[in-house]
């Protein structure tokens, strides 16, 4: 059997199964009354010609556009029987486990600036350390106008840095998994429409990119990195996290004459000292107590152990990565919080454990509202360093990488 063939178009190439034609040549002839000859007949017409061709073009047209509706249904039809994708239910994309909420306003705060600013740490007797925090900033996310996606990873162990580098790059990549299914706008409806399929996608996405760093040819046994993203279009703001890097918010309140500064932490650290991290761990066999000394003394934060040896110590109860620390219990399952953005909404800052170990949320707020009535998000992300590093000396001689996202939404 003959293979269909291709027919070029704009956008690249298309198949267009045309074989029940190509067995057959046809010809046509031109039948003549016996008093006229065929020199009679005059050639079309450019005009004709041209009219020919719009109705042949509009015709190929339609026909791409119709295998291009077909690919679709196909793709969606195959994602339908993926148990990541339970809002997806039959061909047509009608939605299920849906929670619709009413139409979101009009009017909404936009961001109007955002900076970064990333420092690496001081470690005594380790000149050649590397700053193992990464992060990303994507204007227009999944192709939809207005739509933000920031993250901030916080690598831990000997090959933090390639951990949170991998995740840099796979995370963004897996979150918009969903503008390679649905057109631009269906995306953007469900993203700010249905909770059911936000959470889907996004827990997808962290165990997807999880699953990734094991066969990335990384030793993860002892090496992982924390997460913290901000999905933002319109009045939505979806923050997820992995770890103990977070998410606050600041409002501005009006008190008369006054305003002050409200800082709201958004996302949860994940402490192994938590009731639901702590009795998770321990059904993994696992143990949950600080590091002691020599004499017995606790010293630091509580961590992570296996219940008969002192490894891996680690600080945190879910991360990226740390499969040592996995087998007792650690996670890689983001919690996930929404909020509806308000006029009195000014101010996300998301940021690694460089910042939140030695700066209150208050403090980072107020700091980055210093620059908010100037528009200058850059400024404050480097003011909120400089602060947390001269916190950092006064404590210790080690200074933990620092990283920090500021956003402002419109002044």
């Amino acid at each position: 059997m003959s293979q269909p063939a291709k027919i070029a178009t704009t956008g690249g190439s298309e198949t267009f199964d045309h074989t029940s034609n190509q067995s057959k040549t046809h010809r046509t002839t031109v039948q003549t009354s016996p008093n006229i000859s065929p020199t009679h007949y005059s050639p079309r017409r450019p005009e004709c010609i041209q009219n020919e061709y719009l109705v042949l073009k509009s015709l190929l047209h339609s026909v791409v556009e119709q295998r291009k509706k077909l690919e679709e249904r196909r793709v969606m039809k195959q994602l339908m029987s993926n148990s990541m994708f339970p809002w997806l239910r039959n061909e047509s994309g009608m939605l299920t486990n849906s929670k619709y909420s009413a139409p979101l306003s009009k009017t909404y705060p936009r961001v109007s600036s955002y900076g970064v600013s990333s420092q690496m740490g001081v470690v005594p007797k380790r000149p050649n350390k590397l700053n193992q925090d990464a992060y990303f900033a994507l204007e227009n996310f999944m192709d939809i106008d207005n739509a933000y996606l920031f993250g901030i990873m916080d690598g831990h162990g000997h090959f933090g840095r390639e951990v949170s580098t991998l995740v840099k790059s796979k995370l963004p990549a897996n979150l918009a998994l969903a503008s390679t299914v649905c057109q631009k706008d269906r995306v953007r409806d469900l993203f700010l429409t249905d909770e059911s399929f936000r959470e889907s996608l996004v827990k997808a996405a962290y165990a997807k990119t999880n699953s990734e760093l094991v066969t990335a040819g990384v030793d993860l046994s002892h090496s992982g990195t924390t997460s913290v993203t901000a999905f933002t279009c319109e009045s939505l703001l979806l923050c997820a996290n992995v770890g103990d890097s977070r998410a606050v918010i600041g409002s501005l309140e009006y008190q008369s004459t006054e305003h002050r500064w409200r800082a709201n932490q958004i996302t949860v650290d994940h402490k192994p000292d938590l009731e639901e991290e702590y009795k998770r761990i321990i059904s993994f066999n696992g143990r949950v107590e600080p590091y002691k000394d020599a004499t017995g003394k606790p010293l630091g934060p509580h961590r992570v152990w296996m219940k008969t040896k002192n490894s891996p110590g680690l600080a945190m109860s879910r991360s990226l990565g740390d499969i040592a620390a996995s087998k007792v219990g650690v996670i890689a399952v983001p919690d996930i919080f929404e909020l509806t953005i308000q006029n009195k909404h000014k101010i996300l800052i998301i940021a690694s454990d460089g910042i939140w170990g030695v700066l209150s949320n208050e403090q980072a707020i107020e700091i980055a509202g210093g620059y908010y009535e100037i528009g200058e998000a850059n400024l404050a992300c480097e003011a909120l360093v400089r602060a947390a590093t001269v916190e950092w000396k006064r404590q210790s001689e080690v200074i933990d990488d620092i990283t920090v996202i500021v956003i402002f939404f419109n002044q």
